[in-house]
């Protein structure tokens, strides 16, 4: 099995379409539930990092609102719809050395670990690939929700 380190490398050197994306491992062919960000927050700070076998929080519908904003996928290129994402999010997971990682964010961020999250889970359904230790062999261990 590939190891994760190296996984995250691809994943991060191919080329962004936009200022503000995300990219799942599994849209590059790297059989992981992994993605990599660029995304700038609501005060414009840029968020770059990645995130490992990512779960995302589970927010209280009360303390959210829901923005319909376009949003667009590298796996259907040219298609973009309205999406409504809560205007803060949160996820968890793992960095390429198996810590664990907790990444929250707002506005356009807010949208991009919901996005990439689906989009790594999309083959994860199909069973065509699981989760994996940051070594990249046996289990990883699963996240502790809030």
């Amino acid at each position: 099995m590939t190891e994760t380190p190296a996984s995250i490398s691809p994943t991060r050197n191919r080329p962004w379409p936009k200022a503000g994306a995300g990219l799942a491992a599994n849209q590059v062919g790297v059989g992981l539930r992994l993605f990599v960000y660029d995304c700038p927050d609501d005060d414009e700070v840029r968020h770059v990092g990645h995130l490992v076998n990512p779960e995302l929080d589970q927010l209280d519908p009360a303390g959210r609102r829901l923005l319909d904003d376009s949003e667009g996928c590298l796996s259907g290129p040219g298609a973009v719809m309205a999406v409504p994402r809560p205007d803060r999010a949160g996820g968890r997971g793992f960095d390429r050395d198996g810590e664990p990682l907790v990444i929250e964010g707002t506005g356009y961020f807010a949208g991009c670990p919901a996005h990439e999250t689906d989009t790594a889970n999309i083959e994860a359904l199909n069973g065509a690939q699981g989760t994996v230790s940051a070594s990249g062999s046996g289990p990883a261990p699963t996240p502790t929700p809030r």
